[in-house]
């Protein structure tokens, strides 16, 4: 006998009618059977999933032409220890050992390796690796759904929204971002053996349940927001599952205890994370966030969220912390998600999917929502790459039972302009991410105050040389924020660029007075001074950077070469038991710098100790015996000891190493003319 079809059954197709029991039994068990290999083989899935794929590329193609942006793709790739070597098993360790810059996402360090092994630092193939894991974290989206719910096009429709939604373009576009797409990639996966384990009533049970679990941990060694899956499944066993009908203890404990090993993950992996910011001190403190100015703005920033799913208009790669929040925004932004959420609870029987997608949405942002304040930003578009999948569900089939009676052409004519239209926005969004500047003059044109975008674009245009407009754009930071260390940091070297070393050593020392340990700062400010023959203040700024716990394989090169710099000065203002001193720090650092060898060399015979500066300059030649200048100190120094045939024969080498070498030659003529 004929059943008619229930809307809020997630298992019906959008455009049937009507079904009867023996073909929704039927339905039951090839879906039971059917696998991975049955899905392809149907040409509707094979169609849906040409559309995606075609879509991502036509929107994010583009970005194989890219450049990378040096907000974070510095730090993440090309100035990354742990990256800038490839792979290797050195590397591998370290990935997954150490944190870096307040992180630890090892699998999508070690991605960046294999990129590197693969392609050296081409930006166009790291923006390729994004792009591909994008288009299969939309392929595997309509799987799961179409999994979960048998609905071939309303699954068609939430996949196809993740696909081209614009907010997504900072998750593919940013190189930086890729833990974002592998993520969702090994969180997808998670899913679908979920679906299959909560489903399965045989043997295979047990080994759906430990692949989930496996992609699960991959999902969090990706990136930290994966420990909300657990959660999800929940939501999923509510809805599509229909593991239970309402939230009674006796029926969500089984649940819970079979989930034990999941949400142990989560509070590990929760705890890591914690230890990894505050590793780098990127958790702000109470004292500058109050907890309630945290609240308010996870309140407003929902609602943003919200708003910009439906509007995805004036995106930018960083929105400032508003730290005055309007009341009237703070009040509104409270009613409103409290009210969604009331509805939401009051449809739970009849629109299970409401409440799915809703808390989805609310459940997955919480980690990036800014309780924990991690950076200086209000929200992230990068952030919704996981939430809008639960708001995409909930509007989806909301809209499919609302316009359920509408003539089935209309409705897929609606879908396609919604779709088209938010395509079109994404690929101008995407075109933004083509430069640094581009990204960065969009960003500042659709918000304010926005000192670290400021600075930014100061840093690129001074990489440019374009210094007047890098000025401009430090001077803005420093405007918009007088305590930014970093605008004081670029803008001092710029202040350097332009030969302007009093004003940078003033610069610099700003930088410093905010940030008293900060390398960088320092190590510039030594440059300011040497360039004014302050040795005394270089020399006392150098031992500070010295004292810094971890300096690193570039903090070693800075001592090194301000070692030596002191060294130098030290030695042209005839101090040269001070200028031996520094010479001889520089090659504890490094043995094998036999210019830093000559000069100790050349400066310990100057004290007078001239047999060690003979021995010094003597292993400097054995070393290197191709250096002209090298054979030409020593003659120098032979010469002052009045061993004169000794040192002809190092000016005559040095003559013959470099014929145009003019200073060996005159030290020549005269030592011959001494001879006489």
């Amino acid at each position: 006998m004929a059943k008619k079809k229930n809307n809020n059954n997630p298992q019906t197709e959008l455009a049937e009618t009507e079904i009867t029991e023996q073909q929704s039994t039927a339905t039951e068990e090839t879906r039971e059977r059917n696998g991975l290999v049955a899905f392809f083989q149907n040409r509707t899935n094979l169609y849906v999933v040409f559309g995606l794929a075609l879509s991502c590329l036509v929107i994010y193609g583009q970005t194989f032409g890219f450049s990378f942006i040096n907000l974070d793709d510095n730090i993440y790739i090309y100035e990354n220890p742990y990256v800038v070597n490839g792979l290797s098993f050195e590397s591998v360790r370290l990935a997954f050992t150490d944190f870096y810059f307040a992180n630890w996402h090892p699998l999508t360090t070690i991605s960046y390796q294999i990129n590197v092994s693969l392609f050296g630092f081409k930006a166009g193939q790291f923006h390729l690796v994004n792009v591909i894991f994008h288009t299969l974290n939309s392929v595997l989206l309509f799987v799961v759904i179409k999994k979960l719910t048998g609905s071939t096009w309303r699954s068609a429709v939430v996949a196809t929204i993740f696909a081209v939604h614009p907010t997504h373009a900072e998750s593919v576009a940013w190189i930086s971002q890729r833990k974002d797409v592998l993520c969702v990639f090994f969180w997808l996966w998670s899913t679908y053996f979920y679906v299959d384990f909560a489903r399965s009533k045989d043997e295979k049970r047990t080994k759906f349940y430990l692949f989930a679990l496996l992609f699960f941990v991959c999902g969090l060694m990706s990136k930290s927001m994966a420990i909300t899956l657990p959660f999800t499944f929940l939501l999923l066993d509510y809805w599509a599952l229909e593991r239970f009908d309402n939230f009674q203890l006796k029926n969500i404990m089984p649940l819970l205890k079979e989930k034990i090993p999941f949400f142990a993950l989560t509070v590990l992996f929760s705890v890591i994370t914690f230890l990894a910011q505050k590793s780098e001190n990127a958790v702000q403190s109470l004292e500058l966030l109050p907890i309630s100015t945290r609240l308010f703005n996870a309140f407003i920033s929902y609602v943003k969220y919200l708003g910009m799913l439906f509007y995805p208009f004036n995106l930018g790669v960083l929105y400032p912390y508003q730290r005055e929040l309007p009341l009237w925004q703070i009040a509104g932004s409270i009613v409103l998600i409290i009210a969604i959420s009331a509805f939401c609870i009051w449809q739970i029987k009849s629109k299970k999917y409401l409440f799915t997608g809703w808390f989805w949405f609310l459940g997955t942002l919480v980690p990036v929502i800014g309780i924990l304040q991690v950076g200086s930003q209000s929200l992230a578009d990068r952030y919704t790459y996981i939430p809008y999948i639960g708001l995409s569900l909930a509007i989806v089939w909301l809209v499919s039972d609302l316009l359920k009676n509408l003539d089935r052409r209309v409705l897929a004519g609606l879908a396609a302009v919604v779709l088209l239209g938010l395509a079109g926005l994404a690929v101008r969004q995407v075109s933004f991410w083509k430069n640094s500047e581009t990204l960065y003059t969009q960003t500042l044109s659709v918000t304010e105050n926005n000192s670290v975008i400021e600075q930014n674009l100061c840093q690129q245009l001074l990489s440019e040389d374009r210094l007047t407009e890098a000025e401009e754009q430090c001077n803005r930071a420093i405007l918009h924020n007088p305590e930014f260390a970093n605008a004081y940091l670029s803008l001092g070297l710029i202040n350097l660029r332009n030969k302007q070393y009093v004003d940078s050593e003033k610069t610099f020392g700003k930088a410093i007075a905010l940030r008293p340990n900060d390398f960088a700062a320092n190590s510039n400010l030594t440059k300011a001074l040497f360039a004014q023959g302050k040795f005394d203040e270089a020399a006392q700024i150098t031992e500070k950077i010295a004292s810094f716990a971890n300096t690193g394989r570039i903090g070693a090169e800075v001592l090194l070469q301000n070692y030596s710099a002191i060294g130098i000065g030290y030695a042209q203002k005839a101090e040269y038991e001070k200028a031996a001193d520094y010479m001889q720090k520089a090659l504890k650092i490094d043995d094998s710098k036999n210019d830093i060898r000559a000069n100790l060399g050349f400066i310990l015979a100057r004290t007078g100790k001239i047999n060690e500066g003979i021995n010094e300059l003597n292993e400097a030649v054995r070393r290197n015996p191709t250096k002209p200048e090298f054979y030409n100190l020593l003659g120098v120094v032979l010469l002052a000891d009045e061993k004169v045939d000794e040192a002809i024969k190092q000016f005559e080498k040095a003559v013959q190493l470099n014929p145009k070498f003019k200073e060996a030659s005159d030290n020549l003529m005269k030592a011959k003319a001494k001879k006489k």
